[in-house]
């Protein structure tokens, strides 16, 4: 027995996708059409060399990822970790990273002394400079988008998770969020 079903009406527009697609198109439009930045051109150093004048962030530097925590406990771990010398996290929308602050023991006067040797561990080996995030990180005060968090102020961090009642968490702090408390914290003389 064949079954002869008339065929569906087209979906109707969704209003909603309809403004998505306008912001979206806008917003691209104004991002792509405003400089935020000093432009700079491929010949230049700063761009097809940029470890040259860096200040070896990626050798000073050992990051650690980590998810997102989801209870009192995890977030207890970052609170052991920065209890240590020398540790901060890195907050991201998406991910949290333990960051310790070293030397690398082949670092000399700024510069790699096992560079091409094959002592050089792989994963130094490895690494694009041309895709570098250490200094954006690192070397500027105020990362777009990463929120260093210290162990003073940590307490500013843990105040603006929202848990449960079973100590899972339930809402972390946008960067931007966090990084506006933080600066009222220090503008208050509270961290």
């Amino acid at each position: 027995m064949t079954l002869h079903r008339p065929p569906s009406p087209p979906p109707l527009a969704d209003p909603v996708t309809d403004q998505w697609r306008t912001i979206a198109l806008t917003s691209k439009e104004q991002k792509d059409s405003s400089v935020d930045y000093e432009p700079h051109r491929f010949s230049e150093p700063l761009i097809h060399d940029p470890c040259q004048g860096c200040e070896a962030w990626c050798c000073q530097t050992l990051i650690f990822g980590r998810d997102l925590p989801e209870d009192a406990s995890q977030l207890d771990f970052f609170r052991y970790c920065i209890g240590f010398p020398g540790v901060e996290l890195g907050v991201t929308e998406d991910s949290w990273a333990v960051v310790v602050h070293t030397t690398c023991r082949h670092l000399e006067n700024g510069r790699c002394s096992v560079y091409g040797s094959d002592e050089r561990p792989l994963r130094c080996s490895y690494y694009d400079p041309l895709k570098c995030s250490y200094r954006d990180h690192f070397g500027n005060p105020v990362p777009k988008d990463l929120v260093r968090v210290n162990r003073d102020q940590f307490p500013v961090l843990l105040h603006s998770v929202v848990f449960d009642g079973g100590g899972r968490v339930r809402r972390l702090p946008a960067t931007d969020l966090l990084r506006h408390r933080l600066a009222e914290a220090v503008r208050a003389g509270a961290i």
